[in-house]
């Protein structure tokens, strides 16, 4: 949700250092949700849905930069300087605790994941973050 405005700015504040995570479309998460309520998995199967490929902040600062011809540079900053960046621009409490908690997670390594959960879910494998940042550079940018 940040990624207009930090391509506005050109700098992205993350507190991620070099974790990795594998981000997957919205629009695939609710096309696995509608397959398994139209098809559900036999068992107690827990799937974890994930994008095609994990990815760091200045992975992504690049695809992101590279989409949408703006320069963007990560400028790292601490769990607590993060949080009081996302409060000064009048975020929720409850809103800076969850994003500061998942940077830290990410940052330990915790989001560093692929499974192919999505593609045994829906038979087609999940789109890649290039091609989000592609097909949505106007809004980006």
């Amino acid at each position: 949700m940040s990624m207009p405005h930090n391509l506005q700015t050109g700098t992205w504040h993350s507190a991620m250092g070099d974790g990795k995570l594998s981000n997957i479309w919205r629009d695939d998460c609710a096309l696995a949700a509608a397959t398994a309520l139209a098809n559900p998995p036999a068992g107690n199967a827990i799937l974890t849905l994930t994008g095609p490929e994990s990815f760091s902040a200045r992975d992504i600062a690049a695809l992101a930069s590279a989409s949408t011809g703006k320069p963007l540079q990560v400028a790292d900053v601490t769990n607590e300087q993060l949080k009081q960046g996302l409060a000064a621009a009048g975020l929720p409490d409850f809103v800076v605790t969850m994003l500061a908690s998942a940077e830290a997670n990410i940052r330990a390594g915790n989001f560093d994941l692929v499974t192919n959960d999505f593609e045994t879910l829906t038979g087609r494998k999940p789109r890649s973050l290039k091609s989000f940042f592609e097909e949505n550079k106007s809004a980006l940018a």
